[in-house]
């Protein structure tokens, strides 16, 4: 029987642009996602698709001498061919032009229309040309006016009763599904929103303006507004209001958006569906951007940025580093809900710290040893001289699962490849104390330790891979053929997890190296032959000097407010505290040197900015994942903390 049931979609991406790295990374989200819920004994129906009625469509296509059909199918295959690319599997891949999905908007409308939500109006106001959308006089602007990007217009237009509706979605977000948006800065945003006079809905453009687009099933002279029509693409896609799928998997919707979308998906399409009789989807997520400079990509990153911290397209980025490594730095990176910095540099950095360096050196280090020593087979229980360390990484690895679990079910993948980024830490300094490669030439007692060693090695490599295939599955199914458990493509399933693998005699082949380390140097010299913009020289006496670092350098730190959650003094060590603090939705220990200045009980509660991207550190034997900043003078030290106490833990400091 199914642990439950998951209705997963994207948002539908227009088709008047590229792939990028922010559609791809909500998509790689929802594989994941995904991917965990069915590891983990769901029923899982994955929904993308395209958006594919509008201005701009029938604009570009015109343009182009296409028609605007022309111009949908090009890019929906643009779509598809990248989520192919990006090893990612949908269940359904919905196009608004579809004559279903057609239909189902006319039968809502309708719906709304008869029941009186619907009336026509006289509108005399601002349009936004490049968002489709009418927008109330605070949203105009004088560089948007000049442009001709925002425009006034007056015209006969359907309008949606939205207000009437506004006090009961306060309420249904307030307090009766205070969990239904996600994350909480993105319901405090929605329910700002409802706190000001709200406008009814313009819902529809006339033909003699814009033609491309599904007819009002109750005037032929309009079509429906693009955004009310992409909405609805959640609900016909399953067949509402009639199929058995529709009720079968609604109540279990989660959408996955970015938060420049969160207004009609946080707004407008509850409402809509309230209007209409209709439940609501379970859980709204609403990430945030990736940003270069504190700027969106692809939006509004300048030339002079765009110089100093060059970053190729994704898709080049994945053909020189590997699409399941391209993945991996996406859900590794990103804390959903937060906006994530990023630049070529740092992808390059994660992938050699994690990937290369923990991952797949542990990976060779422990085949190698299995082939050279043992006939490249899994020794036998027989053959091994346990140790109390040994048995207790077998038992975390078995409880890895519970452990991921949790983080995946909660939405946070982030925090799973983390936990299993440490476990295989911890089995890379357990291999390197135990020295199995010194061990095999010690007599048979050494071999016999050398053999428990590599057992536990293998054991937490199997549980590591099985666990990290939803986010790299073409790798982590090269790793477990490394290791001897030879899978089909994409035939992973939870009996993996229920598995006591390597059994003793397993064969062990081994590999090629998994993940390759990365020179970035040659791959920054790549990037700059291709660019077309020369950087900016520092000028003055301050630009040869040697200890200036550049924009990109800076960008690597990932500075968080982080709260303090416990404090104690650790043993032996007077200048040392031992520090439980919250970065976001993860807590993590850190060790500091401010016993001298500061008393544990006067660190609980502070907020604290640390560097939350430093590679775990042994400090007294104590894991140490992050640094706080203090300043110092003289023999004084002062922590840099928060005056403002409501600004959350987890918040990005630039």
């Amino acid at each position: 029987m199914a642990e439950g049931r998951l209705y997963i979609t994207t948002p539908i991406y227009y088709v008047n642009d590229q792939p990028h790295i922010g559609h791809t990374y909500t998509t790689v989200l929802a594989d994941v996602l995904a991917r965990y819920h069915r590891l983990f004994g769901y029923e899982v129906k994955f929904m993308t698709g395209t958006d594919e009625h509008g201005q701009k469509v029938q604009q570009s296509a015109l343009a182009r001498g296409l028609s605007p059909q022309q111009q949908c199918d090009e890019y929906s295959q643009r779509f598809k061919e990248m989520w192919s690319l990006f090893e990612i599997v949908y269940d359904r891949f919905i196009r608004t032009t579809e004559e279903d999905h057609k239909r189902t908007v006319q039968a809502l409308l309708q719906k709304l229309y008869d029941q009186g939500d619907i009336f026509k109006h006289t509108y005399t106001g601002w349009y936004n040309v490049s968002d489709e959308m009418f927008i109330s006089e605070s949203d105009v602007t004088e560089e948007g006016k000049q442009s001709g990007r925002i425009i006034q217009v007056s015209e006969e237009n359907y309008f949606f009763r939205l207000s009437k509706y506004q006090d009961w979605l306060a309420r249904y977000i307030n307090e009766e599904n205070p969990d239904f948006i996600q994350p909480e800065s993105r319901r405090n945003e929605v329910l700002g929103l409802l706190r000001q006079p709200v406008n009814d809905l313009c819902i529809s453009r006339p033909k003699s303006r814009l033609s491309w687009g599904i007819e009002m099933p109750f005037d032929p002279d309009y079509v429906t507004y693009v955004w009310v029509d992409a909405l609805i693409n959640y609900i016909s896609g399953i067949g509402w209001p009639d199929s058995p799928e529709f009720s079968y998997w609604w109540p279990d919707a989660l959408h996955l958006i970015g938060k420049d979308i969160l207004k009609p998906h946080g707004f407008f399409w509850p409402i809509l569906l309230h209007a209409a009789g209709v439940g609501l989807p379970k859980k709204l997520l609403a990430h945030g951007w990736w940003t270069r400079g504190g700027q969106k990509e692809a939006k509004t990153v300048t030339k002079a940025l765009a110089a100093q911290a060059p970053v190729r397209h994704i898709r080049e980025m994945a053909a020189d580093y590997g699409v399941g490594s391209i993945r991996y730095f996406l859900i590794r990176e990103m804390t959903p809900g937060m906006d994530q910095d990023y630049s070529e540099e740092m992808i390059v950095t994660r992938l050699n710290s994690d990937l290369a360096n923990d991952l797949g050196n542990l990976v060779s280090r422990v085949t190698k040893l299995v082939r050279q020593n043992f006939n490249s087979q899994v020794p036998a229980e027989k053959d091994c001289e346990t140790d109390p360390r040994g048995q207790e990484l077998i038992a975390l690895a078995n409880g890895l699962s519970d452990q991921v679990r949790t983080h995946a079910i909660d939405l946070k993948p982030n925090l799973a490849v983390d936990a299993l980024i440490r476990y295989v830490r911890s089995l890379n300094v357990y291999l390197t104390e135990c020295e199995p490669w010194s061990r095999v030439k010690q007599g048979d007692l050494g071999k016999r330790q050398a053999a428990f060693c590599l057992v536990v090695a293998l054991k937490g490599l199997y549980r590591v891979a099985v666990l990290l295939h939803p986010v790299m599955p073409r790798k982590m199914e090269a790793l477990l053929a490394s290791l001897g458990c030879s899978i089909e493509k994409d035939g992973l399933n939870g009996q993996f997890l229920a598995r006591d693998f390597p059994e003793a005699g397993t064969t062990v082949p081994g590999g090629d190296p998994l993940f390759p380390r990365i020179d970035w140097k040659a791959i920054e010299q790549k990037i700059q032959a291709l660019s077309p913009i020369a950087p900016e020289q520092p000028k003055g006496k301050a630009g040869n000097d040697a200890s200036l670092i550049s924009i990109d350098q800076f960008r690597q730190l990932d500075l968080r407010v982080a709260e303090v959650l416990e404090a104690e003094k650790v043993p032996k060590a007077d200048k040392l505290l031992k520090l439980k603090i919250r970065i976001g939705e993860e807590v993590r220990q850190i060790v500091a040197g401010v016993a001298e200045f500061y008393r544990p009980e006067e660190m609980i509660g502070k907020k604290i900015i640390v560097v939350a991207n430093l590679e775990p550190a042994a400090i007294r034997g104590l894991e140490s994942r992050g640094m706080l900043l203090a300043a110092r003078e003289g023999n004084q030290l002062t922590l840099l903390t928060l005056e403002n106490q409501s600004i959350a833990s987890g918040s990005k400091v630039s």
